[in-house]
């Protein structure tokens, strides 16, 4: 009976082990599992989530309000009333409706032409 030889062999072709992490050193060592392995060690990464989750929030509001002034050309549109857009002033007060329609339809078609598409009809024969 052969013994098995430490590597994985299939049809005649060597599979890859798996990846993992290489640290140098002993106190990285004992870093990195103290970080992904005790409670204590998961406050640091969790305030770190927490950090890039609210540098995010900051982003997205101010491109809120960057998009805003680019389509009204006000910095607080509610505020200056039923007026139409000086950019569009074809559609008057309608291009509130258009403008946010016609940005969705966009991001639908950018991101349907993106994804795979599904093939069969998800049964096993």
């Amino acid at each position: 009976m052969k013994r098995w030889s430490g590597s994985w062999r299939h049809a005649g072709a060597r599979l890859a082990r798996a990846p993992s992490v290489r640290l140098p050193g002993d106190a990285w060592r004992r870093s990195y599992d103290w970080l992904r392995g005790s409670a204590p060690g998961l406050v640091p990464l969790a305030l770190l989530v927490g950090a890039g989750a609210g540098a995010g929030a900051v982003v997205f509001r101010y491109l809120i309000l960057g998009f805003t002034e680019a389509f009204t050309g006000q910095a607080d549109y509610s505020a200056a009333g039923r007026v139409a857009s000086p950019h569009f002033p074809g559609l008057g007060i309608f291009f509130v409706i258009l403008v946010p329609a016609l940005g969705g339809w966009c991001m639908g078609r950018s991101w349907t032409g993106t994804r795979r598409r599904p093939v069969g009809t998800g049964c096993r024969r």
